[in-house]
C-alpha cells in the first residue's frame, strides 16, 4: 500500500523541526473538487485525489496560541532555495511573487532531491483560487 500524501507530508514536517499543536489535526477530507464544491469556490481543472485539510479538534481555541511552530531553515524562500543565488532580490509586489514561484519551481524541478520535496508534494495540482491574483 502507497504511503498517502499526508503521511509524507508529516513525516516531512517531523524531520524538519515543525511543531503541530495537539489541538488541531491535519488530515484528507474528501477530494478538491468536493470541498470547491461546497465552499461554493471553482477550481479550473479536475481533483488528483483527497484534499490536505486542517482541523481544530476544540470548539474555541484562543487566538493569541501559536499552533504551529516552523523553524527558519523549514521555510522555503528565495533565500532558501536551490536558485537562490540566481533569483534577484525582490522586497515586495508582481516581482517578490514572480521570484518566489521560481523558487518554487526550482525545487519542483529538483523532485526528491529537493529539501522541500515532502512539503511540494502535498501541494494542489490544480489551480486554486487565491485572493492575491484576483485584481
Amino acid at each position: 500500500m502507497p504511503i498517502s500524501r499526508l503521511q509524507v507530508l508529516l513525516t516531512w514536517c517531523n524531520q524538519n523541526g515543525i511543531h503541530i499543536d495537539p489541538r488541531i489535526q491535519v488530515r484528507e477530507s474528501g477530494n478538491h473538487q468536493q470541498l470547491a464544491d461546497s465552499t461554493e469556490s471553482s477550481y479550473s481543472s479536475s481533483s488528483r485525489g483527497p484534499a490536505i485539510s486542517v482541523y481544530s479538534l476544540e470548539a474555541l481555541i484562543d487566538r493569541s496560541c501559536s499552533l504551529v511552530r516552523i523553524p527558519k531553515q523549514a521555510i522555503l524562500s528565495t533565500r532558501s532555495c536551490f536558485l537562490s543565488q540566481d533569483i534577484t532580490f525582490a522586497p515586495y509586489g508582481h516581482a517578490a511573487h514572480l521570484a518566489l514561484a521560481l523558487a518554487l519551481y526550482g525545487e519542483i524541478l529538483r523532485g526528491h532531491d529537493s529539501k522541500w520535496s515532502g512539503y511540494i508534494q502535498s501541494l494542489p495540482r490544480e489551480t486554486v483560487d487565491i485572493a492575491i491574483f484576483w485584481g
